[in-house]
């Protein structure tokens, strides 16, 4: 019901089904009878406030950051780890797109990541996420520091680490996104047992991940860059088609 109003544009409608169905499931039989800190109780109705949350955040920012954090703060500690993510991730995304409170929003993202198993590519989105939530941190300390009267060591040192962290959580996002860890696992043993024969496009990847997508260095390209010569635009061009499965996902570095 609520997709066919969707395709109308009827935002009323929808969020009155949304509420709707958060009221049945509330009042029905099996879970009426619960506490109401019952973790059962309380996953299976958070199936459908969340329903109502990601309706906020597509279509009313304002109310997402408000209903969010009443759910953070009535049943998050009750959810399981999976549900919590999803609930610090959606509310994070909301005030990052508000550009309100980013460093809550960066708090948040961060306790997503706590949640989050480090083989899902949930990873990759909360990290790409983070990273875009630090630049806009970055932007927002920069504008306060523009007069040259008001620079000091103490205002330049959040500037230069939100910068760092942009950098550094995008590529992470991209090393999630493309399993590289996964994909070049057979670099990571020392036993050749029964491991299948390594290419030459893997070890090209490995190099050029392993300098590249290093997150200790924060400069998007390194000054010493070995493993790949700008200067050589098809061989290029053939080595990125082999080694990124999931090439839109570097476009925010």
């Amino acid at each position: 019901m609520a997709s066919i109003h969707q395709i109308n544009r009827d935002l009323d409608y929808m969020e009155a089904v949304f509420v709707k169905c958060i009221e049945n499931s509330e009042n029905s039989p099996l879970i009426k009878g619960l506490k109401s800190d019952n973790h059962s109780r309380v996953s299976s109705i958070f199936t459908w406030q969340n329903n109502l949350l990601k309706f906020y955040l597509e279509n009313n920012i304002d109310k997402a950051i408000d209903y969010g954090g009443e759910l953070i703060e009535e049943v998050g500690p009750l959810l399981p780890s999976h549900s919590q993510q999803d609930l610090h991730f959606s509310v994070g995304t909301a005030m990052s797109l508000k550009c309100q409170d980013l460093e809550g929003a960066i708090d948040l993202y961060a306790k997503a990541v706590e949640s989050a198993d480090e083989n899902d590519q949930m990873m990759g989105i909360i990290h790409n996420n983070l990273g875009i939530t630090h630049f806009f941190k970055f932007v927002e300390l920069s504008q306060e520091i523009q007069n040259p009267a008001n620079i000091s060591p103490e205002k330049v040192q959040p500037v230069i680490e939100n910068a760092n962290l942009a950098i550094s959580n995008l590529k992470k996002s991209v090393k999630h996104f493309e399993r590289f860890d996964l994909r070049l696992s057979a670099f990571n043993t020392e036993s050749v047992e029964g491991q299948e024969e390594v290419k030459l496009i893997d070890i090209e990847t490995k190099l050029f991940v392993d300098e590249f997508f290093n997150t200790e260095i924060s400069e998007v390209m390194p000054a010493d860059f070995k493993s790949y010569d700008l200067m050589q635009n098809a061989k290029n061009q053939a080595f990125l088609k082999q080694a990124f499965h999931n090439p839109p996902v570097i476009l925010p570095i």
